[in-house]
């Protein structure tokens, strides 16, 4: 087993299988006439072959081998994992674009965490997104490749990729956008399908 593997499900087991309070029901971003750009990877996915109550360590397999880890005393619910059990651990990532009808030097950033787990009795599940929203102004425009250069609070310049050409044509040198950057890992544990 690779000590990738090993960190990725350490991390997952500690933080996504936890009990956790549900901050909010949606980690998408709503925002009117904003064109969102997701991409969602496969992480992990194995079916459960083992559990050991007494050590709490739970034995995985899929088609690159078998995988086990220990579950900390944070995972809640662990009774509930089961032989048989599949688990599926996923990362998503997007981008949003808004823009706004002003011009200026107006600049702002806000980040958000959001956690949230499964009840309790129910079977271990959880996830942790994260949010960034900037306010910020076109800085470069890339016609070519629809792309928009923004300056970001941190005074670096990011390139953000518009992927909707009606919006992409509407946006000017220094107008304010709104860009809107999520990522979310969610891991769920489910019983097998019959």
């Amino acid at each position: 087993m690779s000590f990738h593997r090993s960190a990725l499900l350490l991390a997952t087991s500690t933080f996504l299988l936890m009990q956790a309070p549900v901050f909010a029901q949606s980690t998408k971003p709503l925002v009117e006439d904003a064109v969102v750009v997701a991409e969602k990877y496969s992480l992990m996915e194995g079916v459960v072959t083992k559990v050991d109550a007494r050590t709490r360590t739970v034995v995985l397999k899929n088609d690159q081998g078998e995988t086990q880890f220990v579950a900390p005393k944070s995972v809640k619910n662990f009774a509930q994992i089961k032989v048989g059990d599949q688990l599926n651990i996923t990362f998503e990532i997007g981008v949003a674009v808004e823009l706004l009808n002003s011009k200026g030097n107006i600049r702002s950033e806000k980040q958000t965490t959001t956690v949230s787990s499964a009840n309790s009795g129910e079977k271990p599940a959880g996830s942790v997104a994260n949010t960034t929203t900037v306010i910020t102004d076109v800085m470069e425009i890339d016609k070519a490749k629809r792309n928009i250069s923004v300056k970001g609070m941190d005074g670096e310049i990011h390139v953000v990729h518009v992927k909707n050409k009606k919006l992409f044509n509407q946006i000017e040198l220094h107008d304010q956008i709104k860009v809107i950057y999520f990522d979310e890992m969610k891991a769920v544990v489910s019983a097998p399908k019959k």
